[in-house]
C-alpha cells in the first residue's frame, strides 16, 4: 500500500527543513555568545576577587619592570595591598622595608636569594615571610650583634639568574651571609629543554598569552592538571636527565665559590614540597604538575629528589651549611599552600630551621671595630 504526500504537505516538510537549516547558524553563534559571555563572566568575577583578596587584578601581580639583562626585576616602590596579601618592594628592588646603604657597625646582613618560594607571595604581608623570620629568630641568640635580612628572591628567576641578581644588586649591601634556596623554577626549566625545546624559546604563542593574562585560564589549568596527570598520563616522563642537574650543581658550586672569595658564609637549602607523602598526591602536586606538563608525578619526584641530593653533594663539597629543609617540613597541606609555595605556618617552620643552623654558627661572632662580625 503507498501513502501518496499531497503537493500542500510536501511543501510545508521542505519549508520545516529550510527553516531548521537556517536557525542552525543562529543557534550556533547564539552558543559560542552565551560561552563568550561566561567566560568573560568568569574572568571579572576572578579578577574582582584577586582584586579584593590581593590587592591585583592580574594573573601577576603589577611589581615588576624591564631587566635588560634577567627580563624582569620587583620595581622599587611597588605596593600591594589585599585583604588577605601585602607585598612591598623597598627602594632597592627587594621585599621588605628600606635597608641603609652603608652597613652600621655590629650589623650581620643575611641576603637570601631564589625564586617565589623564597619569595613568598603567598605570605600575609612581608613579615611573614621566612626571610624576614629569620632576623626575629635571630635576634633571640645570644650576640652582640644586630640582624638585617634581603630578601633578594625574585619569583621565575633560575639559579644562574638569582646568581647574577646577587653579584649585581646585593653585593653593594654587604651581605655576610647568603642562604640560597632556589630549585623549584630550575626543574621546571630543565623539563622544557629536555621535552619541549620549542616552549623553551620566546616565541609567542596564544597560549602563552593567556597563560600570562588570563586568571581563568590559569586557574583551569591548574585544577585540570591532576586530571590530566593521572588519568591520561602517556605525554609524561618519569625521569630528567643528568645533563641539567650537573649543570645545576656546576652553576651552584660557582655561585659558592664566589661567595667564598667574596667572605660571604653560604648556606644552602634543600628544596621543601607538600607532595611525595601521605594524601592526595596528584592534588598536592597540581601546581608542579602544571608547571612541569612534561613530567609525571613519579618523574617530578625524582626530579626534586636528584635535585636536593645534588644540592647536599654541593654542601659537603664546599664551606657551605646545609638546612635540608626537604627533610625538615613535613609534607602534606600542613605547611603549603600548593606543590611547593609555603602558607604562613611554612614559612615560620623554615625561618626556625634556618636560624638554628645560622645561630649556632654565630653564637661566638663578635662584631669588629669596622662593623662587619668575625665569621667562623
Amino acid at each position: 500500500m503507498t501513502i501518496a504526500i499531497s503537493e500542500p504537505g510536501l511543501l510545508c516538510a521542505e519549508r520545516e527543513v529550510a527553516c531548521r537549516r537556517a536557525l542552525r547558524p543562529r543557534r550556533t553563534v547564539a552558543t559560542l555568545a552565551w560561552c563568550a559571555a561566561l567566560l568573560v563572566g568568569g574572568e571579572i568575577a576572578l579578577r574582582v576577587r584577586a582584586w579584593y583578596r590581593h590587592g591585583t587584578a592580574g594573573p601577576v601581580a603589577d611589581l615588576y619592570e624591564e631587566d635588560s639583562a634577567l627580563g624582569r626585576r620587583p620595581r622599587p616602590g611597588a605596593v600591594l595591598a589585599g585583604a588577605t596579601r601585602s607585598v612591598s618592594i623597598n627602594r632597592a628592588g627587594f621585599r621588605g622595608p628600606d635597608l641603609a646603604a652603608f652597613k652600621p657597625a655590629g650589623t650581620v646582613r643575611i641576603a637570601a636569594i631564589g625564586d617565589s618560594t623564597t619569595f613568598g607571595m603567598e605570605a600575609a604581608d612581608d613579615d611573614s615571610v621566612w626571610v624576614a623570620r629569620l632576623a626575629e629568630r635571630l635576634r633571640e641568640v645570644p650576640s652582640a650583634c644586630h640582624f638585617e635580612t634581603i630578601n633578594g628572591a625574585v619569583p621565575g628567576y633560575t639559579l644562574a639568574m638569582s646568581a647574577e641578581r646577587l653579584e649585581r644588586d646585593i653585593a653593594p649591601f654587604e651581605p655576610d651571609i647568603v642562604v640560597v634556596l632556589q630549585t623549584a623554577t630550575d626543574i621546571a626549566a630543565h623539563s622544557r629543554r629536555q621535552f619541549s625545546p620549542r616552549r623553551a624559546t620566546d616565541e609567542v604563542s596564544l597560549g602563552k598569552l593567556l597563560e600570562e593574562h588570563s586568571l581563568l585560564v590559569n586557574l583551569l589549568r591548574q585544577n585540570a592538571a591532576p586530571f590530566l596527570a593521572r588519568w591520561i598520563p602517556a605525554r609524561r616522563h618519569d625521569r630528567l636527565d643528568e645533563r641539567g642537574i650537573a649543570e645545576y650543581a656546576a652553576t651552584l658550586t660557582r655561585l659558592m665559590d664566589r661567595c667564598v672569595a667574596r667572605g660571604w658564609r653560604p648556606v644552602l637549602c634543600t628544596m621543601p614540597r607538600s607532595f611525595g607523602g601521605a594524601g592526595d598526591q596528584y592534588s598536592l602536586a597540581g601546581t608542579a604538575l602544571m608547571n612541569n606538563p612534561a613530567l609525571s608525578l613519579a618523574g617530578l619526584n625524582d626530579a626534586f629528589d636528584r635535585y636536593n641530593e645534588a644540592i647536599r653533594e654541593v654542601a659537603v663539597s664546599k664551606p657551605a651549611l646545609l638546612v635540608d629543609l626537604d627533610r625538615l617540613i613535613p609534607r602534606g597541606d600542613e605547611c603549603f599552600i600548593d606543590a611547593t609555595h609555603l602558607n604562613d605556618a611554612g614559612h615560620a617552620r623554615v625561618a626556625e630551621h634556618v636560624a638554628q643552623v645560622i645561630g649556632a654558627e654565630l653564637c661566638a661572632a663578635s662584631a669588629s671595630t669596622v662593623g662587619r662580625p668575625a665569621l667562623t
